[in-house]
């Protein structure tokens, strides 16, 4: 997808059981940050050699005997790390290369959650929930779970759909994770920024 809005800091949402939000007032959208077109570019490392049968030509000699490639090594999964992590500064810079050289692609708001794809030297390759792809440092990032809102989402007080509302996000508003396991009806437990725990569907939220 192109370049899109994104959330930048949490938003305060209505207090609980208030008659706007039984109405269904919606809460703010977090700020969105800036966006230029988001790309990638992962470093590769050298290719293996072909295996040969037989005695050593003069070119394989010669092919051995060449300077080795000082190319960096492919991006590797993060052993032990989450699929998800959220970002962990304020205004976090996304780049589209691993270094700090690299093309600026925008910045990203504390707490919004990313899908790690692989890390080289210290740098996380991530995608953001607009499928956007770009490289971060590990250090920018937090073990802290976070979903973001796809769409407008009711916050539940129970896990189901046809329980009260405390009230509804609109796209962007980043929630904590509460618990990252779903129930059988397919409800996650989060919390607000203003602190008011609630349910969301998970196919509502995006994150997990």
């Amino acid at each position: 997808m192109g370049a899109a809005l994104l959330s930048a800091s949490l938003l305060l949402a209505a207090s609980p059981a208030t008659a706007a939000d039984k109405a269904g007032a919606k809460a703010a959208p977090i700020k969105a940050a800036t966006r230029a077109a988001a790309g990638s570019a992962a470093a590769q490392g050298p290719m293996n050699p072909s295996e040969t049968l037989g005695p050593a030509s003069d070119d394989d000699k010669a092919s051995q005997n060449a300077p080795k490639s000082t190319k960096a090594p492919p991006p590797s999964r993060i052993p032990g790390m989450a699929r998800f992590r959220s970002i962990g500064t304020d205004d976090t810079v996304m780049y589209d290369a691993p270094s700090d050289k690299a093309k600026k692609l925008y910045q990203a708001p504390r707490g919004m959650p990313v899908e790690v794809i692989a890390v080289l030297q210290g740098w996380v390759k991530v995608r953001d929930m607009e499928g956007d792809i770009a490289w971060v440092l590990r250090d920018d990032l937090s073990d802290r779970r976070t979903v973001v809102a796809s769409t407008t989402v009711p916050l539940y007080q129970e896990p189901n759909a046809d329980a009260p509302q405390w009230f509804e996000a609109a796209r962007g508003v980043v929630f904590e994770l509460e618990d990252d396991k779903p129930d059988d009806a397919g409800f996650v437990r989060v919390r607000h920024a203003d602190g008011q725990s609630g349910y969301v569907e998970l196919g509502q939220v995006w994150g997990i």
